[in-house]
């Protein structure tokens, strides 16, 4: 399973022999559970993970409630990346929304990787331009009216419409589960 894994990164730039056998060396293939916490805030960030099979969310408490702020499913890459300088410590939880199995990269690991493979580096560059991309895309998105939100989601995350309880939809959409039911229904208004 760890090929599906160097395959994603070979989609991005060419990867040696040598970084695929030491990429290799280091993933261990997990399974965990429907609402397995991966990490938890102010929890140091120990593991570069990549989703194989399943759905993961990061999310925040506000005044109690989980406000979700983004999905990772197959095939896309879970957490904060490791650097090699400054604080790895969350902000945020991550979790599992259905049984997973992941590669799991221990952060040390990887970051021994980046200095004896700089295109790692490359990785974590085109990664951290992706996640900026979508965090403004979601910040954009919020400012919409919540009709334009639902119909936002229903473009970017249509595959998750049927994997999702309504009340995840409705916290990633700054929104409650009934607000999200009279939209579906055609109730609520222009």
């Amino acid at each position: 399973m760890s090929e599906q894994f160097i395959h994603w990164i070979e989609g991005m730039l060419p990867v040696s022999a040598e970084l695929k056998n030491a990429l290799e060396a280091v993933i261990t293939i997990i399974s965990v559970p429907k609402k397995h916490k991966l990490l938890r805030p102010r929890q140091q960030h120990d593991h570069v993970y990549f989703v194989l099979n399943g759905l993961v969310c990061g999310y925040t408490k506000h005044q109690g409630k989980e406000q979700i702020r983004w999905f990772r499913r197959e095939n896309e890459p879970v957490a904060c990346l490791p650097r090699s300088h400054g604080n790895n410590v969350s902000c945020e939880y991550i979790a599992t929304m259905e049984p997973c199995r992941l590669a799991a990269i221990p952060a040390a690991a990887y970051h021994e990787l980046t200095l004896r493979f700089p295109e790692l580096l490359t990785i974590d560059t085109l990664l951290l331009q992706k996640q900026l991309a979508e965090i403004s895309a979601y910040t954009n998105m919020l400012k919409l009216p919540v009709k334009e939100r639902y119909r936002y989601f229903e473009k970017h995350y249509h595959d998750l419409l049927g994997r999702i309880a309504q009340k995840h939809i409705a916290s990633f959409l700054h929104t409650t589960p009934e607000t999200i039911s009279r939209i579906r229904a055609g109730k609520y208004p222009a």
